[in-house]
């Protein structure tokens, strides 16, 4: 094993999932790795910034994932000759390495990416469209991927769930509001350089159950102003992204002798929607969809993530190029 001739130029090219800072710590939901190679082997060196005992999945090409924890300033091999999928060479002939982090608080700190002695890294081609969600654990659940969600975070940039910052901050800095984050930087984030990662075409808001909550005590104009600030720094950043704002719930109430909706409404007026455009997800819930503490259950989270792929199918053409089982 020796490291690859061509790192650390390909960590761009390797950090295709979410962001990292300039010591290659990652933050978000869900950050990783995803590159091409050559040869039969792959091993990442971890950092010392890398939670300890983290949970990753990684996997070759679009087989399943395979499960590990990592140890912080250790080398892990990810890829060898027994690995399912490393002799295979069809219909992918390029073979590729993919890694994610699992735990929403947590992150890893790449060192460096090694292959067999002679062997090399390739950046792979660029995806032609891009979606980005900017919310939190109860608009886009728990389990999604590939969003830009943190548990317990308002639109509005105060205190919530411990969480110093509201995304109307937040959205525009590498890292998140976690501990760790703390820790590494401080009170000095750094700011998201946006020129490491493609323009969104697709900018989905899904935040605003914690603003909305009696106990947080968000005034229904500061949340608006958050929201619209959220949308005009979008556009300042990509100018051509088209955004769109959900609707979002409350869970259900007992009313006589079945059960109601609570919904949380805003942002649905013909005066406002000049620019962004609703998705209104009001009659997709039911009363089971919805956990305790309004987070929806995963049948729920299935159900407006499909109702959403629809909805940006019919209203902008995008047809849908699944080609792996999940």
């Amino acid at each position: 094993m020796v490291r690859s001739s061509n790192w650390p130029p390909l960590v761009s090219a390797c950090f295709l999932r979410r962001r990292r800072d300039s010591k290659h710590v990652s933050w978000w939901s869900v950050p990783g790795t995803k590159f091409g190679y050559t040869g039969q082997t792959v091993a990442i060196s971890f950092g010392n910034l890398t939670s300890n005992g983290v949970l990753v999945g990684y996997r070759i090409d679009g087989l399943d994932w395979i499960f590990t924890n990592i140890t912080a300033g250790a080398t892990h091999l990810l890829v060898s000759p027994d690995t399912p999928g490393s002799s295979e060479t069809r219909p992918i002939n390029l073979w590729t390495s993919e890694m994610r982090v699992s735990n929403w608080a947590y992150g890893i700190q790449i060192e460096a990416v090694h292959v067999a002695k002679g062997e090399k890294l390739i950046k792979i081609p660029d995806f032609g469209r891009r979606i980005e969600v900017i919310g939190d654990t109860l608009g886009c659940a728990t389990r999604n991927t590939q969003i830009t969600a943190y548990p317990g975070i308002y639109a509005t940039d105060q205190e919530c769930w411990g969480n110093p910052h509201g995304q109307v901050y937040q959205w525009f800095y590498t890292s998140d509001t976690s501990y760790r984050a703390s820790v590494i930087h401080g009170d000095g984030p750094e700011p998201w350089d946006f020129s490491k990662q493609s323009p969104a075409d697709i900018v989905v808001i899904d935040i605003d159950t914690n603003d909305n909550s009696q106990a947080n005590n968000v005034s229904t104009e500061a949340y608006f102003n958050a929201v619209t600030k959220i949308i005009q720094g979008v556009h300042g950043k990509w100018p051509k992204a088209q955004v769109i704002v959900m609707s979002h719930w409350r869970g259900f109430y007992e009313f006589g002798n079945t059960y109601s909706a609570q919904r949380a409404l805003g942002f649905n007026t013909d005066a406002y929607l000049r620019n962004p455009i609703a998705f209104n997800t009001a009659g997709i819930l039911q009363h089971n969809d919805i956990a305790p503490q309004w987070h929806r259950t995963e049948v729920g989270a299935i159900k407006v993530a499909r109702h959403l792929q629809q909805f940006i199918r019919m209203k902008f053409g995008w047809d849908f190029y699944t080609t792996r089982p999940e």
